[in-house]
């Protein structure tokens, strides 16, 4: 998990014996999370970690910085350079 991971609500999804998946939350910001028996991991489980706000406006940033490289440099007349 990297700092812009929301620690206290992960996901984890996971089948049980019958073959019905099951969502669990997990809180990892409080020590007795490691006595849940969903803390240990399983063959198959799946854990979803959202990202923090920070994380999103960061990555929506940088989406519309390269879109807006992109658009400005298709609009840029070529350059010729004479040797």
């Amino acid at each position: 998990m990297t700092l812009f991971s929301v620690r206290d609500d992960v996901q984890l999804l996971r089948e049980d014996s019958t073959g019905v998946r099951r969502v669990y939350h997990l809180n990892l910001t409080q020590a007795d999370v490691a006595q849940s028996p969903y803390f240990y991991l399983q063959q198959n489980d799946v854990l979803y970690v959202k990202p923090t706000k920070a994380k999103k406006v960061r990555s929506n940033h940088s989406m519309a910085t390269r879109l807006y490289g992109l658009l400005y440099w298709d609009w840029l007349p070529p350059l010729h350079l004479s040797s």
